[in-house]
């Protein structure tokens, strides 16, 4: 996606459409309150260093995956970062995503992004940073 879609035209703050995209794609009010979270901390790096979201955006059209199914597998690593008392910044668990992805023929081709993560998070930990 397009660098211009995601800032508006001061190239300061997240532009107005891509945030409703997020949004629009959210299947919970709690996946809704943890894009608003993500676009706050994303928002706090500046101008011209809110890459993660056009990472995010990118990713997904690279995969078989939509938007609701990785904002669903970024909440749910959320939650087991928070359970494991670990941190990871978003560009992290973004590239850990694109591995489970990746590796989603071995696991099933049916299966959901969710699924997969949780799979790759049992075999193979994540240590965050």
């Amino acid at each position: 996606m397009d660098r211009d879609f995601i800032l508006d035209s001061t190239n300061r703050h997240f532009d107005p459409r891509v945030v409703q995209l997020f949004l629009d794609a959210c299947q919970t009010k709690q996946h809704s309150d943890y894009i608003v979270t993500m676009f706050h901390k994303e928002a706090r790096k500046g101008p011209g260093r809110m890459t993660s979201i056009s990472l995010l955006l990118k990713s997904v059209d690279e995969t078989r995956y939509g938007l609701s199914d990785w904002i669903s597998a970024l909440f749910e690593f959320e939650n087991w970062l928070k359970l494991k008392a670990r941190n990871s910044d978003l560009e992290m668990m973004i590239g850990y995503l694109n591995c489970c992805c990746e590796s989603s023929d071995a696991v099933s081709s049916e299966a959901t992004l969710v699924s997969v993560l949780h799979h790759m998070l049992d075999n193979y930990g994540f240590n965050g940073r």
